[in-house]
């Protein structure tokens, strides 16, 4: 072609793509999907935090894991309060901070802040920690007239409570959060006892609703569109169980190898061996 008098070729165009796209054998393990992050974590939570607890028992790098975010995030004093009130002048209420403070520290104390008694602030922030990265997420509920000299404590729930596969279209209920028209939770529907607590004959298998202001649901979510919490060890346990049992086949082994043994047995009327020069 032609124009102004210059010779004008086309060139072919190639075809441009991502290489993530790409199709063939190389791509087949993967299971691509465009559904919600709740659909898929509905699916599979229960057994990727079951196999993540067993994890952070049995594996000794997931149990230093949890140790590590313990010590980091929270620290091995805790948390503390720094008041800052002001006055009508706009000056810092010196009185006031202290008496605050001081009533902050008497109920961050064992026996004063948790339900059961048995915890300090600081050891409710540690195992706080320590379930976030062990199951994903976990739930403290607010008791207000909590019978204590506060009338306030914690409750420390774990999210087995919050039953993923409970749902109802008509109530707005999804993974047993109750959600209004702008998906802001309502309320928690949770099991008044642990689903797995077997040995207790007497457990109660009903739910009790639980209105959103009185539930912490802490978690770190994956995409915009999940309402509940994954391990933070999901994308590594394949890897660190196979570790795991290739150091153990590797020690057992290693082991076998060592005890084996052999011996120079001369029969009857032989000579002594006496060994080369």
């Amino acid at each position: 072609m032609k124009i102004f008098g210059l010779e004008i070729t086309r060139s072919k165009t190639k075809k441009r793509s991502f290489h993530a796209a790409s199709g063939g054998n190389l791509y087949g393990s993967r299971r691509p999907s465009n559904t919600t992050a709740d659909l898929n974590i509905k699916k599979d939570l229960k057994t990727v935090r079951a196999r993540s607890r067993n994890l952070m028992v049995d594996d000794d790098y997931a149990k230093k894991f949890k140790a590590i975010v313990k010590r980091k995030v929270i620290g091995n004093k805790g948390t503390k309060l720094q008041n800052k009130a002001k006055d009508n002048n706009g000056e810092l209420d010196k009185k006031a901070n202290e008496q605050i403070e001081m009533a902050w520290n008497k109920w961050s104390k064992k026996g004063n802040c948790d339900v059961t008694g048995k915890y300090s602030l600081k050891d409710i922030c540690h195992m706080i920690m320590g379930t976030l990265a062990e199951d994903g997420e976990v739930l403290i509920r607010k008791v207000k007239g909590f019978d204590n000299e506060f009338g306030f404590a914690l409750q420390l729930i774990e999210a087995d409570h919050l039953d993923e596969q409970y749902s109802d279209v008509d109530k707005n209920i999804s993974m047993g959060i109750e959600f209004d028209q702008w998906n802001k939770p309502i309320a928690y529907h949770l099991h008044k006892s642990h689903p797995g607590d077997y040995a207790n004959a007497q457990r109660d298998a009903t739910r009790e609703r639980i209105p959103a202001d009185e539930i912490i649901h802490l978690f770190l979510p994956l995409r915009i569109s999940a309402t509940r919490g994954v391990p933070w060890m999901h994308s590594a346990m394949t890897r660190m169980k196979m570790v795991n049992g290739y150091e153990e086949s590797e020690l057992v082994a290693s082991r076998a190898a060592s005890s084996k043994g052999g011996f120079i047995v001369t029969k009857d009327g032989a000579e002594q061996y006496e060994g080369d020069d």
